[in-house]
């Protein structure tokens, strides 16, 4: 079983997840209970559902075996939190995810998680509560940073959203997108045209370097003439 659980690991890292879950199946087959074999398949399964595959359900179904098989292993409910989340199923996603944060509070991927399902909710002063909690755990983390300024934006807090965009292009300084988030802020809710046309200018010359030229257009769209 430990073998093949080594196989299926080093498939997966490899990329090659259908063969990764194939391997853990059969670990499964040798040792029925097998706790990591579960977990490591569902998050191949979730792997195979971000490249197109419609393998969420298996997904779904190894995490919540997984999660029966220990009930501490805060790193299988994180994983079948962000599964609900993306299968669009908020409420199971929050009963999840609380469980994890009452097994170690201090996770801030839970926090995280929770904080997208707030947000896929529309409770968006919930969900920024969640998001500042996780930065607060986990402050150079540019998806958990750029999270928190997009909710902050929904909230209408404006210069917090600066300050999230601000630590999102700290911990990334070419992160265009950051970049991007200040400009639209400061030139069209703060008014601070000098700093607006300072990001845009940094996101422009970002987006040509990665040549996206659907977001480039978008930016020169958003500078002054």
């Amino acid at each position: 079983a430990n073998d093949w659980l080594k196989e299926g690991l080093r498939l997966q890292q490899s990329g090659l997840y259908q063969a990764a879950v194939d391997a853990y199946k059969v670990a499964i087959s040798f040792k029925r209970d097998f706790l990591d074999a579960y977990y490591n398949m569902g998050i191949a399964y979730g792997s195979l559902e971000e490249s197109g595959v419609n393998a969420l359900d298996l997904a779904l179904g190894a995490l919540k075996q997984a999660v029966r098989l220990n009930g501490d292993f805060i790193h299988a409910y994180i994983a079948l939190g962000a599964a609900y989340i993306r299968k669009g199923e908020y409420e199971n996603a929050l009963g999840i995810l609380k469980q994890a944060i009452a097994i170690d509070s201090k996770e801030p991927q839970g926090h995280y998680y929770i904080g997208i399902a707030y947000r896929a909710m529309k409770d968006f002063e919930k969900a920024a509560t969640s998001l500042q909690n996780s930065v607060l755990l986990k402050p150079d983390s540019l998806q958990m940073q750029y999270s928190l300024g997009l909710v902050l934006i929904n909230c209408g807090k404006y210069q917090s959203a600066c300050d999230a965009f601000h630590e999102a292009v700290r911990v990334k300084p070419d992160f265009a997108e950051g970049h991007y988030m200040l400009g639209h802020i400061y030139l069209e809710k703060l008014f601070e045209i000098e700093k607006g046309v300072n990001h845009l200018s940094k996101a422009e010359k970002l987006y040509i370097k990665l040549e996206d030229f659907d977001r480039l257009a978008r930016v020169r769209a958003m500078l002054p003439k």
